[in-house]
This record gives C-alpha cells, sequence and structure tokens, in this order.
C-alpha cells in the first residue's frame, strides 16, 4: 500500500485545487496537490515538499484529518490530508494543467480524483474544512489593508 499525502491549502478563505492535464492517468479530474511519501520521511515533511515541487510555493502543513485507505484499480493507497497554510511564492504549475481558489463549499461541482472525493466525505472532514477556511478568512480580514496581497 502506498502512503500518500494531500495538501488543502487555504488563503482568504478559499480552497486550491488542481487539475491533470489531458496525458495524465485521470484526465482534467481535480486533486488536492501531494504525493507520495519517500521512505523513513514524515508525513508533514513530505507534503511541505510534494506541493514545492508540483507548485513552486511553500505551505505550513498545520492539521491533519482523517485519512482513508482508497482502491484504485490496481493499487492501494493510504491518504493522509492535512489541512495547511500556504506561505509564500507565487504558483507555478510543473506538473498540472491548470487550478483553482474555490469557495469550499462548492466543491463537489468539481469531478476530484475518486479518493480526494471519498476523503471529504471521511467523518468530519468536509466540516473541519469549512471551519478552517472560515478561520483563516476572518483573521484575513482582522490584517491591516496593507498586509493585503491581491490575486
Amino acid at each position: 500500500m502506498k502512503q500518500v499525502v494531500c495538501a488543502l491549502i487555504v488563503n482568504k478563505g478559499r480552497l486550491l485545487i488542481t487539475q491533470h492535464g489531458v496525458y495524465s492517468g485521470h484526465p482534467f479530474q481535480w486533486e488536492f496537490p501531494g504525493g507520495k511519501i519517500m521512505p523513513g520521511e514524515p508525513a508533514q515533511l513530505a507534503l511541505e515538499r510534494e506541493v514545492y515541487e508540483e507548485l513552486l510555493i511553500r505551505v505550513i502543513a498545520e492539521k491533519a484529518l482523517e485519512p482513508i485507505v482508497y482502491q484504485y484499480p490496481g493499487k492501494e493507497i493510504y491518504l493522509m490530508p492535512y489541512l495547511c497554510r500556504w506561505t509564500a511564492g507565487e504558483i507555478i504549475l510543473t506538473e498540472h494543467y491548470d487550478y483553482a481558489w474555490i469557495d469550499p463549499r462548492d466543491i463537489f461541482n468539481y469531478d476530484m480524483l475518486p479518493a480526494d472525493f471519498e476523503m471529504l466525505n471521511q467523518g468530519d472532514n468536509f466540516i473541519r474544512i469549512l471551519h478552517y477556511c472560515r478561520s483563516l478568512s476572518e483573521e484575513d480580514r482582522r490584517k491591516p489593508l496593507s498586509t493585503h496581497k491581491l490575486n
């Protein structure tokens, strides 16, 4: 079973999703960025490394959500999701076709990878995502205007 991490990256109350390209194993499906954990690598460091490799941004993995086991045809993964805060850099796609910052309540309108979709429905994961997005949005509103970066 492959151990995999995924990042639920939040900025200004929005959630980042990335889209696979036409030549991937999942053409045009959306996912949360992340990837495989190297042997002996802590999950949170793997997540921060994978996000940097895929998007060239820095994040901090702040809170773990409930993991899931998911069976794809020919492979089984153990998916460990983390709520993350974007800390530095501008997104440059190195592996994906596109990305979007979305209202987390709209996530079910996207063609997400099955494992990511199942993770959202695991336990109270989705409720925790909504609360985290709301808390960062409120925190962002409390900052002085001069520290806001327009996207």
